[in-house]
Parts: structure tokens; C-alpha cells; sequence
């Protein structure tokens, strides 16, 4: 995938509390697809993210903190792209901080979060088990964890993917199986567990994917054959002509969720 997103999100009341009350947890939010939530008054959350900051991780973790004047955190192990996410506009509700650190060992106090977001981080990590209970550690209790990841079977059909086989069959490789997630979350002591696919329609430009595959071709696919690449740019430009500029790519992802037991 392009976005190399090994990311915790986290997020806590703008307010600075917590563990939000009873009475105000639930009742005037809507669930969005994400499993975020928004609310006509100040969210009693705060949200934790992570690694490879880039900028559409960036963007994410400033609008959940705006649709939900949350307080939200990313961490990233990189310095140099935690200093560049701190250089970013601030967003117009809510707070975004940005930590160095590591998923799996979040530099966070135990039950300090209402919520943590896994953007894309479970298949950039060596142990992909030790983050999710990371997650829960952090979590308050009753509080939810939702993982943002792309099912291995999905992979070949994303752009550019579909036009790159050698590419798709090692990304798709490094996706863990959605039921491997829903284990690791059990695992952790999760409960509740949903799972949600959600397709983006994004529009497909194509002198943005033929930059960025020639980037990747030169750094983490350098293994990919000359002809392959060749071939798979063909095929991509023929694609974009036959869809005389409203070329859209479903990228399915899913979004799983589940909830630390209540006290």
C-alpha cells in the first residue's frame, strides 16, 4: 500500500477527562464508519495513532479531533516525521499531539484513552499481538479499539495492485487474515467484537500513481522485474484511457471494533 501508516491513534476528552460519565457516554453521539464518534457537544474521548505519518494519516488524525473535539494523539517512531506532523495546521476543534513511539509499547500511562485507532499498523509490525494488547492496556474501561486494515484477499484489487502482481502477492502476504485480528483482539481480553467493510471510491490520478510507483519501484519493490513494471504501466495507462478521467478505485478496507470490558 502506499501509506505506510503504522499508526495507534489515540483520543481523549477536550475537556481533559479520562474516563467520560455514564450519562453523557453514549447518548448524543452517532457511530461513524471508523467507529469514531461525533457529537453535538464535546466527545468525552481521546484518541492515540501512530507511525509513518503520512499525509493522509496526518489529515485522519485532524478531522477525528474536529468531528469530535477530541483530544487525539499520533506516535510515530520516527523523529524526522513526527517533527514534520508537529509543522501541520492545527485543526479547528480539539487538539492533535504528536508522541515518538512504539505500537508495541505505547509511551502511554494504562487507561488513559477512551479510544485507539490501528490504522494500518498490524502488518508493519514484528509483533502485530503485542500492540493490540498495548491498546487494551491503554483503553479505560468499557472503551473501544477499532483496527483499520485491508483483508489479504482485497490486496490485487486495488490500484495500482491490480496492475503489478508481483507487488499485490507481497502485500497481500504481509496482511494478516481478518480472523487472525479478531484473535489477537480476544486474546488481548476484547469483547463485542464487529467487523465492517467499507469501500472509498477514490478517484484514481494517474500521473500521481505512475510518481509514486516509480518511487516504490526504486526503494521497497526494488525486487519487482523491469518488465514487470513496464507491462504494469501500460496496462495502468490503458485502464485510465478507457476510463476517460473518472477512473474511481473502490479500496475496500475494513474496520474492526471491540470493546474493553466494563469494570
Amino acid at each position: 500500500m502506499w501509506q505506510l501508516s503504522t499508526m495507534p491513534i489515540l483520543s481523549r476528552s477536550a475537556r481533559g477527562s479520562s474516563r467520560p460519565s455514564t450519562s453523557t457516554r453514549d447518548s448524543r453521539r452517532k457511530v461513524s464508519p471508523s467507529g469514531c464518534r461525533s457529537s453535538s457537544s464535546t466527545v468525552r474521548s481521546r484518541l492515540a495513532g501512530g507511525f509513518w505519518t503520512s499525509a493522509a494519516e496526518r489529515g485522519f488524525a485532524r478531522a477525528i479531533a474536529e468531528v469530535a473535539s477530541a483530544v487525539v494523539t499520533g506516535i510515530d517512531y520516527s523523529e524526522r516525521f513526527i517533527a514534520f506532523a508537529r509543522d501541520e495546521p492545527p485543526p479547528s476543534r480539539g487538539t492533535v499531539e504528536w508522541k515518538v513511539g512504539n505500537a508495541e509499547a505505547l509511551p502511554v500511562a494504562d487507561g488513559s484513552f477512551d479510544r485507539v485507532l490501528l490504522s494500518l499498523v498490524l502488518h508493519q509490525l514484528r509483533h502485530p499481538d503485542r500492540a493490540v494488547v498495548e491498546a487494551f492496556r491503554v483503553l479505560a474501561a468499557g472503551r473501544r479499539v477499532v483496527v483499520r486494515t485491508v483483508a489479504p484477499e482485497d490486496v490485487a484489487s486495488r490500484v495500482p495492485h491490480r496492475f503489478f502482481p508481483t507487488m499485490a502477492a507481497t502485500d497481500a502476504e504481509r496482511m494478516p487474515p481478518l480472523d487472525t485480528i479478531e484473535t489477537y483482539l480476544r486474546d488481548a481480553g476484547f469483547m463485542a467484537i464487529d467487523r465492517r467493510r467499507v469501500s472509498r471510491d477514490s478517484k484514481v490520478n494517474l500521473a500521481h500513481e505512475e510518481r509514486q510507483m516509480l518511487v516504490e519501484a526504486r526503494g521497497r519493490y526494488s525486487f519487482i522485474p523491469a518488465s514487470e513494471i513496464d507491462a504494469g504501466m501500460q496496462l495502468m495507462r490503458a485502464e485510465a484511457k478507457r476510463k476517460e478521467g473518472d477512473w474511481l478505485d473502490p479500496r475496500p478496507a475494513y474496520f474492526i471494533a471491540a470493546s474493553k470490558p466494563a469494570d
